[in-house]
């Protein structure tokens, strides 16, 4: 058996291994804080996939990515650092607390939830197109790859998809098993 391109092979494992770990233990993650850390190992799979083929392209592809990605995370949590509590914790501990930020900050909540939607990458966001041309990328070096990244990406697209549905489609709070009282809900 002859190993003659071992870098890529382990970087093709690391890349499976990350892609795994990020995806399915966000799905279980009711943290909100836990769902973006796993979240961020899963596009760590996307910044390495781009390291499969050393090409122009490929450069080009890692430097969108990180463009986007990085102004996307940043948007992300400046709105994040001034919600709090009266007693200054912090408001949005668990995914279910944006159930309180939507019913008192609404248009807060729908912009935090369409930055996630742009981290995700659902078209037309830029989101969308750093994935597209990483998937590119995969696609010309390493087809087995390219089919992986797709299906978890549309697992990813599932968590992403279940927080936006407890976001905006949840009525109640009974169900949800949390005791935040809005009223103790402010904006510093």
């Amino acid at each position: 058996m002859c190993f003659t391109n071992i870098p890529q092979v382990i970087l093709s494992i690391t890349i499976f291994i990350s892609l795994f770990l990020g995806s399915f233990f966000a799905l279980s993650s009711s943290k909100f804080k836990t769902f973006l850390a796993y979240s961020s190992i899963t596009d760590n799979a996307f910044f390495l996939a781009t390291f499969m083929e050393l090409s122009v392209f490929s450069t080009k592809s890692l430097l969108f990515y990180l463009w986007s990605y990085n102004i996307a995370t940043t948007l992300i949590f400046i709105p994040l650092m001034f919600f709090r509590r009266a007693d200054t914790t912090i408001v949005l501990y668990n995914v279910r607390d944006f159930l309180l930020l939507k019913k008192g900050f609404y248009l807060s909540s729908l912009i935090i939830t369409l930055l996630l939607v742009i981290t995700f990458g659902l078209p037309p966001f830029i989101g969308f197109f750093a994935k597209l041309f990483i998937l590119n990328v995969t696609l010309t070096s390493n087809y087995f790859l390219y089919c992986n990244l797709t299906l978890f990406l549309l697992i990813i697209s599932f968590y992403y998809i279940r927080f936006s549905k407890i976001v905006f489609f949840t009525k109640t709070l009974k169900h949800l098993y949390i005791q935040i009282y809005p009223s103790s809900l402010q904006f510093c």
